[in-house]
């Protein structure tokens, strides 16, 4: 038999082998799964993919899963965390898949392979974390290995999920939204992305957001970008005006947390 057979019998084993026992398979087992090639490799499946997917992705192992599937290449769950929010999540491997187009991190698994993590759902912050900045000076060295390329003398604020203000020594001043809470604007903008591969809209100091159409998937939420030191930056949703260092959060739609829109106005708007 072929190593792609033997892998396949390993993987179709583990459910007769564990499950009963209410047993773990450990990371080498789920790694020869989830690194075979796709349809080949077999499947771990139910409660004892739920038990031992934390073997395999160590950033999971405190988080309670259902649903989990581990085939070639690829693996699902849905992971409820420590706030009590559950957020269902897709892992690629990157040694067999491309980027994906939706916003994703780079995770790494336990025997150092690489992974395209996508998340959704009203725990998908977890996955999708902001990282935190005070405006310090001291923060350089941080700040260059969050966001490799970023110019020297950047100074960085975590405003609140998915939503950074940056500032230079000059003076000027911007915002930087998250691809995974925010979608792409019409504005002018530059596309970064963290070191962990997530994606960040970095607006151009002084450049109006002008509103744009969500999909049905969506609800509509508008975020405000600063166009000159005496507008402010905040948060729109219908009627309601909120400063931002408040969080407006938009109504879940089918489940999943809205990805918000931008728009332009001012606070005496």
């Amino acid at each position: 038999m072929g190593a792609g057979g033997g892998l396949g019998f390993v993987g179709r084993a583990f459910g007769g082998m564990y499950a009963r026992g209410g047993g773990t398979v450990n990371s080498e087992g789920v790694s020869a799964v989830a690194s075979g090639a796709s349809g080949v490799s077999g499947k771990i499946a139910g409660d004892i993919a739920n038990r031992s997917l934390g073997n395999y992705m160590p950033h999971l192992s405190d988080s309670k899963l259902s649903g989990t599937e581990i085939s070639g290449g690829k693996i699902s769950t849905r992971a409820v965390g420590v706030g009590g929010k559950e957020a269902s999540v897709e892992m690629f491997s990157a040694a067999q898949f491309e980027k994906p187009d939706a916003p994703y991190t780079t995770i790494s698994a336990s025997d150092g392979s690489q992974w395209y993590q996508i998340a959704s759902g009203d725990g998908m912050g977890a996955f999708y974390q902001t990282p935190a900045f005070s405006g310090d000076a001291l923060e350089a060295a941080q700040i260059a290995s969050t966001f490799p390329g970023v110019p020297d003398g950047t100074m960085l604020r975590t405003v609140d999920e998915g939503l950074i203000e940056a500032s230079n020594e000059s003076g000027g001043n911007s915002m930087w939204y998250s691809s995974g809470f925010y979608q792409e604007p019409d504005a002018p903008h530059d596309n970064i992305a963290s070191s962990d591969g997530m994606g960040w809209y970095a607006m151009h100091p002084h450049a109006e957001a002008p509103h744009f159409e969500s999909d049905a998937s969506v609800h509509e939420i508008s975020a405000v970008a600063a166009t000159n030191m005496a507008s402010r930056e905040y948060l729109i949703r219908r009627d309601h005006v909120c400063q931002i260092g408040r969080y407006c959060s938009g109504q879940r739609v089918g489940g999943r947390r809205p990805r918000y829109t931008l728009a332009v106005g001012s606070a005496a708007d």
